[in-house]
């Protein structure tokens, strides 16, 4: 019941540890730096809406300032799909929560009437730098969902009860297993119950879980003890005849001696002690049959160790899986190499392999497969989505599969083929993997043992691992979409280069820290030259793919430290940080005008086009972002006047 409750208790730490990594991730997120900076109505459009709370499994997202004022609030009914507020008394019990607790939150709040899981972590940059800008606090309610949860991951009966007087008079006649968090008493011969104490954020408790389980091992030791009683009443009243007829000394000293053993064995508890066996007759065989008890203790005794040593093992290494920076990351591969190592030592198979579904969604790809013995990680081998229609169907029936040597598995030899070319007799264990509700992979444990069979503490391991890769395939898929939207705001949709927003922030960014650092920069504004009668003469595409071809010349000139990037029509502009010298920014725009003077070949025909370029130097020239693109842009024109196709540096009026 005590490792019952702990595993009770392990299953509650994991759902916080979840939101915590949520919350985390968001927190540490430059949009949310940039959100409590400036609060934009994009960033809720983009992030706050009602499939963020569905998709995430939460109730509220709190933002809240640095002495733990609520800022904004935004809250959503997951059970009749609408949003909420929180209440102002809520809100006050959240703020005197951050302001009696230092840096992040993680725990139960009893807000209101209502109690919550609860995790906060600061908000920062994802860099680390800048100072923070507040807290972050995500709330799941706890409620009978996550009773059930629990109750599915823990294979235990439970039962929540809220305190309605002092938690030790409650308990007043069960017995302390730890502190005052985990109680136990004894129902009757048939149940023991057990109690795992809630408690709030402060310490304080507010409810309980109630486990009761059967105590089989106690029934049986009754039961045991009853026929072996039996057992020695007609041995005693055999002995008793055989004494009354012939009071034979030596029966009386052997059955002395059995007794004597059985004494000494209860007195030293169970060792391993077998009673010792003489002659062969109705005392030999009661012995026998104690030895036969006796061994069978033995083996369950040993076997109960095993599962427990072997349970213990794989709750480490969820522990341990939890915390690979991979699974935050969203680093698909890196996680599903540590899941089949995990996967063999967890289970003690031979084989073990990751199947996820390709982007193109008619195969599944093995991202890693690694066997015991030559402890080589391999992947790559491919399965059609219609060579793996038995498994899919098993999976979306049976959600896991118990399959000895190909059996259940009806259609299936492409895959079988593939993980057991040897034919050797084996058997599989095979978990899904859901992305968004459907099937996206499947995790298979293999042994070459016929019976090898899967405990129920294998199963529910499986199932975590699975479920820890859905949440990095979650993770991937979030920072997929984070890059593209990234590229598309921060880049020129025709030519690719950064375009004049993330240009401008790229300039303000480096003058910040080149004022700090005293480095010199250079701006270099490009025009081209009679780019306007390109578009008149051959048309907007042929301009087009002109700007593109001169966006690659560019590009391709450009040194590590600079950027290039469009400013609109036919307007490039290019960052030079760190400047190396004057000398260097001068002779990039010779390259420049040289490259840009040479003929373009489009579309068979031949284009001839110039630019003018202008140089302001940073901090020469000025400090300000602004000031050095218009000084640049005046050298520009200067060089159009003295007739195009050169540069010139900025000089300042005398």
């Amino acid at each position: 019941m005590s490792a019952d409750l702990t595993r009770l208790d392990s299953a509650l730490k994991r759902e916080l540890d979840q939101l915590q990594i949520i919350v985390t991730d968001w927190a540490e997120w430059d949009d949310t730096y940039q959100y409590m900076h400036t609060p934009t109505i994009k960033y809720e459009q983009s992030n706050i809406v009602d499939s963020t709370f569905s998709d995430l499994d939460i109730s509220a997202i709190i933002y809240l300032s640095n002495d733990g004022k609520a800022k904004k609030q935004f809250g959503f009914d997951l059970e009749n799909q609408q949003a909420t507020e929180m209440s102002s008394a809520s809100l006050r019990i959240l703020e005197h929560y951050h302001q009696s607790v230092s840096n992040r939150l993680s725990g139960i709040a009893k807000l209101n009437n209502s109690h919550y899981l609860l995790s906060s972590n600061k908000i920062v940059k994802s860099d680390g730098s800048g100072s923070p800008l507040g807290y972050l606090a995500m709330l799941k309610r706890f409620d009978l969902k996550i009773i059930e949860k629990l109750s599915n991951q823990t294979l235990l009966s439970i039962k929540y009860t809220p305190f309605k007087d002092n938690h030790e008079q409650a308990f007043r006649d069960y017995m302390t297993l730890i502190n005052d968090h985990h109680w136990l008493k004894y129902s009757g011969e048939n149940q023991v119950i057990g109690i795992s104490v809630l408690k709030d954020l402060l310490n304080k408790p507010f409810g309980y879980f109630k486990v009761t389980s059967k105590r089989q091992v106690f029934n049986q030791g009754l039961h045991t003890l009853k026929h072996f009683t039996y057992l020695l009443a007609l041995a005693g009243v055999f002995f008793a005849a055989i004494v009354l007829w012939v009071l034979r000394w030596v029966l009386l000293k052997r059955l002395l001696n059995l007794s004597n053993n059985l004494a000494d064995i209860g007195n030293n508890s169970y060792s391993g002690k077998l009673v010792d066996v003489q002659g062969n007759d109705e005392i030999t065989l009661v012995a026998k049959a104690i030895n036969q008890m006796l061994a069978g203790l033995e083996r369950f005794y040993l076997q109960l160790q095993h599962h427990q040593e072997h349970q213990r093992i794989q709750n480490e290494l969820l522990i341990n899986l939890a915390k690979e920076p991979c699974l935050i990351q969203g680093d698909v591969t890196l996680a599903a190499r540590k899941i089949t190592e995990f996967v063999l030592h967890g289970c003690l198979v031979n084989h073990a392999s990751v199947w996820l579904l390709n982007d193109s969604k008619d195969a599944y790809i093995c991202i890693d497969s690694l066997i015991k013995t030559t402890h080589t990680h391999q992947g790559g081998a491919k399965l059609d989505i219609e060579d793996a229609f038995s498994l899919i169907k098993g999976l979306k029936l049976n959600g896991v599969l118990d399959i000895k040597n190909g059996n259940r598995l009806e259609g299936g030899q492409v895959l079988m083929k593939m993980i057991n070319p040897d034919k050797r007799p084996n058997s599989l264990y095979i978990t899904a993997i859901y992305l968004q509700g459907a099937l996206h992979g499947f995790v298979i444990a293999q042994s070459f043992q016929l019976d090898s069979q899967y405990r129920l503490n294998d199963e529910t391991f499986l199932l975590s691992i699975s479920e820890f890769l859905e949440q990095t395939l979650i993770v991937q898929e979030r920072n997929r979409l984070e890059e593209t939207l990234r590229q598309q705001v921060c880049h020129d949709h025709l030519t690719s280069l950064a375009n004049r927003h993330y240009f401008y922030e790229l300039l303000n960014g480096a003058i910040e820290s080149s004022k700090n650092n005293q480095i010199e920069m250079a701006i270099l504004f490009i025009d081209l030259d009679d780019f306007k009668p390109v578009n008149d003469t051959y048309g907007h595409n042929t301009g087009d793919e002109l700007l593109k071809m001169c966006a690659k010349r560019m590009s391709n000139l450009l040194p590590e430290n600079g950027t290039v990037a469009r400013l609109g029509g036919d307007e490039f502009i290019v960052l030079l940080n760190p400047l190396i010298s004057l000398q260097n920014s001068q002779l990039l725009a010779q390259k420049f005008v040289q490259a840009l003077s040479e003929i373009f070949s489009l579309q068979g025909k031949s284009i001839s086009i110039s630019c003018s370029i202008g140089i302001s130097y940073f901090p020469q020239h000025s400090t300000d972002p602004d000031e050095l693109i218009t000084f640049a842009d005046r050298a520009m024109y200067q060089a159009k006047q003295q007739g195009r196709n050169n540069y010139v540096v900025y000089t300042p009026p005398a």
